[in-house]
C-alpha cells in the first residue's frame, strides 16, 4: 500500500505540476520532494563575493608572508629561525580564520536553502553547529597547513639553489620576490580562493545535509560551460554517497563544481509509513 501511494503522488505530481497546491498534509511534503528540481548553484553570486574577499585577504596576507620571509633571511642570511614556518601557519589562522569560516557558514545557509522546503525545517541547527567546529578544525590542520607547506617547498628550493650558485643575497631575493614565479602574487591568491570557497562550501553542504536524516546521497553540478575540464565533465549530474563529497569536490585547483541534495525517497516512505499509522 506504501509504494502504491508513494508512486500515485509521483506520477501525479510529475505529469500535473499544479497538482502539488491542492495536496495536504502527508501527500504535500511528499509531492515537494518529487516535484523539488535541481539547478545552478543558488549561492553563486555569494561564492563569487566569497571569492573575491578571500582573494584580496589572501594577497595581502602573501605579500606579508614575503616581507618576513626576506627579513628573515636578511637576518639569518642563510636559514630560519626554528619555527618561523610554524609561526607563518598560526600566522595565516590568525589572519583570515573569520574569512574562512564565514566563508563555511555561507555554505551551510546555502545548503539548508538547497534543500526542497518541506526539508529545511528538519535541519538540526545545534547539530551543525558542532559539526561546523569539527569541520574548521580539519580545515585548519589538513587544508591551511598544505597551502603553507607549499611556499615552505618552494622558499627551501629557491635557497638550496641560490648556495649552490655562490651568488649574493640580493639575487634570493629578487628571485622570490619575482611575480612571474607565481608564489606571492594576487594569480595565486585567485587560484586558491577559488578552490578554498568550493572547498567551503562542499563541507558546508554536507554539515547541512546530514543532519535531516534524509540526505544520503548528491548530485555532482558543473558550472556547465566550455570552461568545464575533462576530470570534472563527466561527472555532471551524476549521483555520488553523500560520504564521499569532501573528496570529489573540489576536484583540482580552480575548480568551480558544486552539489544538489539528492533527498532519499525511502526515507520519506518510512516517514510516510510512521504518519499513515499515526
Amino acid at each position: 500500500m506504501k509504494d502504491l501511494i508513494l508512486q500515485s503522488i509521483h506520477k501525479s505530481v510529475k505529469a500535473y505540476p499544479e497538482l502539488l497546491a491542492r495536496l495536504r498534509g502527508s501527500a504535500r511534503w511528499i509531492g515537494e520532494v518529487y516535484a523539488y528540481k535541481l539547478g545552478e548553484a543558488p549561492d553563486d553570486e555569494l561564492r563569487l563575493k566569497d571569492e573575491r574577499r578571500l582573494t584580496r585577504a589572501l594577497t595581502l596576507y602573501f605579500e606579508g608572508q614575503l616581507a618576513r620571509i626576506i627579513a628573515s633571511l636578511e637576518e639569518q642570511y642563510k636559514s630560519f629561525q626554528p619555527g618561523f614556518w610554524d609561526d607563518e601557519w598560526q600566522e595565516m589562522w590568525e589572519e583570515m580564520s573569520e574569512d574562512f569560516v564565514g566563508i563555511l557558514i555561507h555554505g551551510t545557509v546555502g545548503g539548508i536553502n538547497a534543500l526542497p522546503d518541506n526539508v529545511a525545517p528538519l535541519v538540526n541547527r545545534d547539530a551543525i553547529n558542532m559539526a561546523l567546529i569539527d569541520f574548521a578544525k580539519q580545515y585548519r590542520n589538513e587544508w591551511l597547513f598544505k597551502i603553507n607547506e607549499t611556499s615552505r617547498t618552494f622558499v627551501e628550493k629557491s635557497i638550496q639553489e641560490w648556495l649552490a650558485s655562490g651568488r649574493p643575497l640580493n639575487d634570493l631575493v629578487r628571485s622570490l620576490s619575482n611575480p612571474d614565479t607565481g608564489m606571492f602574487n594576487k594569480l595565486r591568491a585567485e587560484r586558491i580562493a577559488t578552490t578554498e570557497v568550493t572547498r567551503l562550501f562542499a563541507m558546508g553542504h554536507k554539515a547541512a545535509w546530514e543532519q535531516t536524516g534524509y540526505v544520503k546521497e548528491f548530485r555532482y553540478m558543473t558550472a556547465n560551460d566550455e570552461r568545464v575540464c575533462e576530470i570534472c565533465g563527466p561527472r555532471h549530474n551524476k549521483v555520488f554517497p553523500l560520504s564521499e563529497l569532501p573528496d570529489l569536490i573540489p576536484a583540482h585547483v580552480n575548480c568551480r563544481c558544486y552539489s544538489q541534495p539528492v533527498v532519499s525517497v525511502e526515507q520519506f516512505g518510512t516517514e510516510l509509513e510512521r504518519m499513515l499509522a499515526e
